[in-house]
């Protein structure tokens, strides 16, 4: 059994937590932003994978987004 990935018959529930998970990430990102940042729409990527029993998550902001609040940012 394929516990991760796309397979031909589709996405697994793995793929399915992965993409939620990194899903989330963005909106509370942009839920930050909005409320504490006054930035209504921001490009913002984030990539997700598991491995080895682990998510790792990749979060890459706009290079010119002040990055001082760095640790507000994770709190949140």
């Amino acid at each position: 059994m394929e516990l991760f990935g796309y397979t031909e018959d589709g996405m697994t529930p793995m793929s399915w937590v992965n993409i939620a998970l990194a899903s989330c990430v963005t909106m509370c990102l942009q839920s930050y932003f909005s409320n504490y940042q006054e930035i209504e729409e921001l490009a913002i990527q984030v990539d997700s994978s598991y491995e080895e029993g682990h998510f790792k998550l990749d979060i890459h902001l706009p290079k010119d987004l002040n990055s001082d609040n760095e640790q507000e940012i994770l709190s949140f």
